[in-house]
């Protein structure tokens, strides 16, 4: 990203391999999320909580396979399917990231999956953990079509709380 602004200040470049230093691991990106924040970001808000200056390569979540890991990290995660948080650079093709920060995908979950968990599914949990939401709760969840939404209508569901869900448009509602 050279500037803010519209999706179009997204462009390819070319950048050295990035190497990974003791305690990281660099992860053969194969889906970056995309997160409204981050669009927000993009398009130049959020000075005062970011302190963002183009040129930079966004990104924070990332899902793909461990392809290198340096000192200090156990060599098991090599080749390993992963989700993490890049902190930045997450639409490279390849990110280092420190190895505490990593995931593993359990097998039978796609990578797409996994990285739109990474942030909507960690964060619904801590709220439904949080208010230890159960059997005899009322939830209504608002923009229930949205990422954060469908997981926390799962999760109500799962929970066997009585759920509500609150969406734009019927059609938007289907995916819930």
């Amino acid at each position: 990203m050279t500037r803010f602004g519209a999706p179009e200040v997204l462009v390819t470049g070319e950048a050295p391999d990035p190497v990974a230093g003791p305690g990281e691991v660099v992860i053969d990106v194969a889906v970056a999320d995309v997160l409204w924040v981050e669009t927000m970001i993009r398009q130049g808000g959020g000075g005062e909580y970011f302190d963002m200056t183009p040129p930079y390569v966004p990104g924070n979540g990332v899902a793909g396979r461990v392809g290198a890991v340096a000192d200090g990290v156990d060599p098991g995660w090599l080749g390993r399917r992963v989700v993490a948080h890049a902190g930045q650079g997450g639409y490279a093709e390849r990110v280092v990231v420190r190895a505490d920060r990593l995931s593993a995908v359990p097998d039978g979950l796609g990578l797409h999956e996994a990285a739109a968990l990474l942030a909507d599914g960690s964060t619904a949990l801590a709220l439904f953990e949080g208010m230890r939401i159960g059997p005899e709760d009322r939830v209504l969840i608002v923009g229930a079509s949205g990422g954060l939404g469908i997981v926390s209508v799962q999760l109500a569901r799962a929970r066997a709380a009585r759920v509500v869900a609150v969406a734009r448009a019927e059609r938007k509602l289907t995916r819930i």
